[in-house]
């Protein structure tokens, strides 16, 4: 049995002032517990999910929900479960969807493990009293999806306005609960929208796009996988590219044949209109793929890529 060392003199005052811990306690209290709760992907403490809108973030969230309820492997990795869930869904209709998505991926056992509800109001003092409710009750993951939805009276770029919210998290986290927000990114396509105080507050974050997940934290190297979907849904993670094909005909007699990186371009945009809300013109479509894709700089671009997509022989979504 280890006896651990305990604080004297000045410190011991420190230790009751402060509720301090020594090196050894501190250790000793986190023996044993994993750093992840879906390995490489939701960390024990708080993980942010950021995307494109219609990037698959929901998608994703609720592929990980599914698998920490039922304590099944994620594609692959290993899951510390079965926990209870809580889905917090800030968007309108949100908890249908992912009531539909989790089903989707639980046929049955762990449909039981999975809460979904709207989130209170960003203030720490209810999510105060709500975390020691959901740590007496048991609840091993909660998700709240997402920022803007759930506390749109916070300008995002200002950091003592950013602080409400983190302060709520912060309060779940603070018990041992861990927790995902989803959230969107800037217009520049990569990086969470707002101050650099939303990304900096958690250990770990994964980048969603329709192709891949880019992850990045505290505890882990950069990583990146690439996903396999199905009208939107993923169905495959793997840790290699997949092959590229052309899609759309061969090119003529003299002309050039698209670039592996313009075509894997092409093949994102297809994926992402394919998935987006009903777009009536090529000027919005071009405008939409400006907002998803990093490498798209502008609507101008955009449009210029959905011609390249047409003549190829893509015909949007709608107007067969």
């Amino acid at each position: 049995m280890t006896i651990l060392a305990q604080p004297q003199g000045a410190l011991l005052e420190a230790r009751r002032a402060l509720g301090a811990r020594t090196v050894d306690e501190v250790l000793a209290a986190y023996d044993g517990r994993p750093l992840f709760v879906v390995e490489g992907v939701v960390h024990v403490a708080a993980t942010l999910v950021f995307g494109a809108s219609g990037g698959g973030k929901t998608w994703l969230t609720a592929s990980l929900v599914a698998a920490v309820a039922s304590g099944r492997p994620w594609f692959g990795r290993t899951v510390d479960g079965p926990r209870d869930c809580i889905i917090l869904a800030a968007d309108p209709d949100g908890e249908r969807e992912y009531a539909e998505r989790v089903a989707s991926y639980l046929p049955g056992a762990g449909r039981d493990r999975v809460l979904i509800t709207v989130p209170p109001r960003p203030e720490q003092l209810e999510w105060q009293a709500l975390a020691q409710h959901l740590l007496d009750c048991g609840t091993g993951l909660v998700v709240i999806d997402n920022l803007y939805s759930w506390a749109g009276e916070v300008d995002i770029i200002k950091n003592a306005e950013v602080a409400r919210p983190l302060a709520c998290v912060r309060a779940l986290t603070d018990l041992g609960i861990p927790v995902v927000l989803v959230h969107h990114t800037s217009q520049g396509g990569k990086k969470a929208a707002g101050v650099h105080s939303i990304p900096a507050f958690f250990r770990h974050q994964v980048f969603v796009a329709q192709d891949r997940l880019e992850t990045s934290g505290n505890s882990t190297a950069t990583d990146t996988v690439w996903v396999t979907r199905e009208a939107g849904r993923i169905v495959d993670v793997h840790g290699e590219r997949p092959a590229i094909s052309v899609d759309g005909p061969l090119p003529e007699h003299g002309q050039r044949r698209p670039t592996a990186r313009a075509d894997d371009k092409r093949r994102r945009a297809h994926g992402l209109l394919e998935q987006a809300p009903q777009l009536s013109s090529d000027h919005e479509r071009g405008a939409y793929l400006a907002e998803s894709m990093p490498d798209v700089a502008t609507p101008e671009a955009g449009r210029g890529l959905v011609r390249r997509m047409r003549k190829a022989g893509w015909t949007p979504p709608g107007t067969e």
